[in-house]
């Protein structure tokens, strides 16, 4: 009764809203139906790939700061053990942000309106209860969990006051990444853009003046020293990127609640309801056995990292990880992109589209790997420095290892592409297959095989061998996909001839 009651006044009180709503969705629709794919790719990627670079740039900086502080190389070791904690995480927010946008792009694809408002409430509600319990599980598991992954005593009480702060703020930050992911769903990028960028501009400045207690900047022959810092250290990190996602939140709460979205987010659609969140699951259970697998595979190389090379090790690859993660960043914004073109336009038989966008999206991906790899490759040592320049030993250590870890970066994009596909399409065993091998069948004994011929060098050639040996599968895999494809586009040539002939 009281939802039949909240119905009728969202009619009777919205109804301007309402017919604006529909405009936008149909508009929206005729442009995944019918724009060219390549124009429609870019205008849905760039705001995707900035997003996703500015969202990297809260880890990036923070450590960037933390590597300048007095005893950043220890610092630096202690954030990087608290990696398998923050990536598992990600994987819940992944689960409800990635599996909802996707599930509501399905729909819309379908015009299928209710099962998109109900999909939009459910995030909020379900983002909301996991970051909670999340957060809270791991601020009190902290001390006895991060050991495991290679913390000892003068890493522990770094990785302690960095992960306990984030846990802190995890319920804000599993909101504003899940509403924010719909935001691109609803055909809005730019103000998903803008979470991102807000909050990351927030976290860049704050995080200076949070971790340090003075720092002189030189630009050129500008110095300027500021002196007026609260010196907080990994803590001081934390605090600024925590603060940051409340701003992003507050961006979230703005865009919903002003009326810009045209999927309303209804009370009534916030109550969990387990036929929406089952289709959610399966869609994101990709990206969250994704994350939670490279939980495991950072648990086990950090493992290895402290046994092999200490905490500088552990360091280095903090370093690099961080590289790798901002290089990769606008092929996972071109996916991002892609999807609500691929799920539209699979869910309402527009095969040929899927097609040509699943190239196009992999052609983009691959020229981004390979002007990454190209600049890595020639600029590791000025790259690194950024971490802390005053590490000398530092940067002998993790230039050359960066360079062997990120070989082939290349072929990444492509490989990213094809497990992002069949998570988009609502296929999600194929693509949790596609990531278990690279990560779970491929990587992890590698890192115990490698390491008993190179020793610490194992470690780092593992990942380019990981990802030539997982490539050749993908290729293998997509050469049977394209093969349906076409039988399926066949078949809407056949259909359409045959209304032509009636």
């Amino acid at each position: 009764m009281n939802e039949e009651r909240e119905r009728m006044k969202e009619m009777s009180g919205n109804g301007e809203s309402t017919e604006a709503g529909k405009s936008v969705h149909h508009e929206r629709e005729r442009l995944l139906a019918t724009k060219p794919i390549v124009p429609l790719l870019l205008s849905f990627s760039i705001p995707t790939i900035l997003s996703m670079m500015v969202h990297a740039l809260y880890t990036v900086v923070d450590r960037m700061w933390i590597g300048r502080m007095p005893g950043g190389d220890i610092a630096m070791a202690g954030v990087g053990v608290t990696m398998p904690l923050t990536t598992v995480s990600f994987a819940f927010m992944a689960l409800v942000g990635i599996g909802s946008t996707a599930l509501i792009s399905i729909k819309l694809g379908q015009k299928n309106y209710e099962d998109t408002k109900l999909a939009l409430g459910n995030c909020l509600s379900f983002s909301l209860i996991v970051g909670l319990i999340v957060g809270a599980v791991f601020y009190i598991f902290a001390e006895r969990l991060l050991p495991l992954f290679g913390a000892d005593g003068e890493s522990l009480p770094h990785a302690l006051a960095y992960i306990r702060i984030l846990m802190i703020f995890n319920a804000v930050n599993s909101v504003q990444f899940a509403m924010s992911s719909t935001m691109r769903g609803v055909g809005h990028p730019m103000w998903s853009v803008a979470t991102q960028i807000v909050g990351a501009v927030v976290n860049m400045i704050l995080d200076p003046i949070f971790v340090l207690k003075e720092y002189t900047f030189k630009i050129f022959d500008l110095k300027w020293t500021m002196d007026f810092g609260l010196g907080m250290g990994v803590k001081g990190g934390a605090v600024a990127t925590g603060i940051a996602q409340c701003v992003s939140l507050l961006i979230v709460i703005i865009f919903f609640a002003g009326g810009s979205s045209p999927v309303p987010l209804l009370l009534r659609a916030l109550r969990p309801r387990w036929s929406v969140l089952r289709k959610a699951f399966a869609i994101g259970m990709s990206a969250f056995a994704m994350q939670s697998v490279a939980s495991i595979v950072q648990m086990i190389s950090t493992r290895q990292l402290a046994s092999l090379g200490g905490n500088l090790a552990i360091s280095a690859m903090t370093v690099i990880n961080s590289v790798m993660m901002f290089a990769l960043m606008p092929v996972i914004g071109v996916g991002q992109g892609v999807q609500p073109i691929i799920g539209y336009n699979y869910g309402a038989r527009n095969y040929r589209r899927v097609r040509s966008a699943f190239f196009a999206a992999s052609a983009l991906a691959t020229v981004f790997t390979i002007v990454g790899a190209l600049i890595i490759q020639l600029n590791s040592r000025e790259i690194v420095a950024l971490f802390g320049e005053n590490h000398a030993e530092l940067i002998e250590l993790t230039a050359p290892a960066m360079r062997m870890v990120l070989l082939m970066l290349p072929i990444i994009g492509f490989q990213i592409m094809g497990g992002h596909y069949y998570q988009f399409i609502g296929r999600s065993i194929i693509s949790l297959v596609l990531t278990l091998m690279r990560q779970a069948i491929v990587l992890i004994p590698l890192y115990f095989i490698l390491p008993y011929f190179f020793g610490l060098k194992g470690i780092f050639i593992a990942n380019p061998v990981a990802d030539s040996m997982t490539m050749v599968l993908t290729v293998l895999v997509f050469f049977y996909e394209m093969n349906r494809l076409s039988k399926l586009i066949k078949g809407e040539k056949i259909s359409a001839s045959a209304i032509a002939a009636g």
